[in-house]
């Protein structure tokens, strides 16, 4: 089968983050269980590169928003011979969404890449994020989604798949067949990384200096929207009860992040002897290692820019529980394998964190379960063949429809 996976502004220097990582992990696991496929970055200044993510080529493209580039993109579709294309769903501007695809003759599957914003989350976020931060996330919020639906869909582009049963949630509550949206979760690794004997210097370097006291493990840039000022509000809370624990935060060094922000706010706090920071992204070995022995992950998010962060499957690969959020489906996915409290509530933060050191129970039941959830949760490959089934499904839909019919 002959696949391309549309997304927009991947370069190589993201590719590890979502969702980019979860395209590419699907265009590479579909090629090497013998398929076609590529991933089509859409950039609004295209420099034309090329690179491989295992045998996935990546290839960079104009974003089809004029008429012209939609022609061309129209164009090198029929080229590839590209028999089923997944396009990413924005929740605004189904005008525009339409338009670029309505003369498409692949069989088109649409997939939802990031969360769904509610208008509730979106307004207590902009005291954190400022007006023209969080400007996005309210349009999105905002926009009638049963006008997308009504725009998106056709006898050619009728399947969708969403990451969360709470994005399929409401694209059903939109007015798509709950028949035609799937929920398909990132994926896990078939065999974790090897790291070939390497020393975790970064984690011997902060576990002699945490002399054996249990930790919370924050991972992810240091910016607001990931609820860090609640974080540290959070532990300053839980560092006045309990003398014994401390906080790790890996912070990774995304493009474009304040750090002398967050610097100011982590020296600012009341317990910063009990607070461990790494201000760069830390190679995999260190990451298992901090994963392996910390008490748990913490992830306040104020709004979560993807719906499945994989941090949350890290941690369940560690056996490990999750402290996080409810915005979106984040908090879902997590009930089972940890806490979830209301978005921005540092004080509800704090007393799950307490609860997850106090009661052993507790603790011993959500271990369990992040091992279950791991143990039956689907490899990349496993995403990929399921990501293949329903493209075989619209292939079989739009060789039965009339393609004029499509939009």
């Amino acid at each position: 089968m002959r696949i391309a996976i549309y997304t927009s502004d991947l370069v190589e220097e993201n590719r590890h983050l979502m969702p980019w990582r979860m395209v590419l992990e699907i265009g590479r696991a579909a090629c090497e269980a013998g398929h076609q496929a590529r991933v089509l970055s859409g950039r609004r200044h295209p420099a034309g590169d090329r690179w491989a993510y295992g045998r996935c080529l990546v290839e960079e493209i104009e974003k089809p928003y004029s008429a012209k580039s939609r022609d061309s993109f129209q164009q090198a579709i029929e080229r590839e011979g590209i028999e089923v294309l997944f396009w990413p769903v924005a929740w605004c501007n189904a005008r525009r969404q339409g338009a670029l695809l309505g003369k498409t003759l692949a069989p088109i599957v649409w997939y939802v890449p990031g969360a769904c914003y509610l208008p509730g989350p979106a307004i207590r976020a902009l005291p954190d994020l400022g007006v023209r931060s969080a400007f996005p996330f309210l349009l999105q919020a905002l926009y009638p989604k049963r006008r997308l639906v009504k725009r998106l869909r056709g006898p050619a582009a009728s399947l969708m798949i969403t990451a969360s049963l709470f994005n399929r949630s409401a694209v059903c509550r939109a007015g798509w067949p709950a028949e035609d949206v799937f929920v398909v979760p990132p994926g896990k690794p078939m065999d974790r990384a090897s790291v070939n004997g390497q020393e975790p210097t970064v984690f011997n370097t902060v576990r002699s200096r945490l002399r054996g006291r249990p930790f919370y493990l924050y991972l992810g840039p240091p910016t607001r929207i990931r609820g860090i000022r609640q974080l540290f509000e959070a532990f300053d809370l839980l560092a006045r009860r309990r003398a014994d624990v401390c906080l790790v935060c890996l912070f990774r060094s995304d493009p474009q992040t304040d750090v002398a922000a967050a610097r100011r706010m982590v020296e600012d706090r009341l317990h910063l002897e009990r607070i461990f920071c790494v201000w760069e992204s830390v190679k995999r070995v260190d990451l298992d290692a901090f994963l392996a022995v910390c008490h748990a992950v913490v992830l306040p998010f104020l709004l979560v820019p993807a719906e499945i962060p994989l941090a949350l499957i890290e941690a369940a690969g560690h056996a490990k529980p999750v402290v996080t959020t409810g915005p979106g489906g984040t908090g879902d996915f997590v009930r089972d394998l940890g806490l979830a409290v209301p978005a921005g509530r540092s004080h509800a933060l704090a007393d799950a964190m307490r609860r997850l050191l106090e009661d052993e129970q507790l603790y011993a039941d959500k271990r369990a379960a992040a091992r279950r959830m791991y143990a039956a949760h689907p490899t990349w490959e496993e995403v990929a063949q399921t990501w293949l089934s329903i493209a075989a499904r619209a292939i079989q839909r739009a060789a039965q429809a009339d393609p004029a019919s499509v939009f």
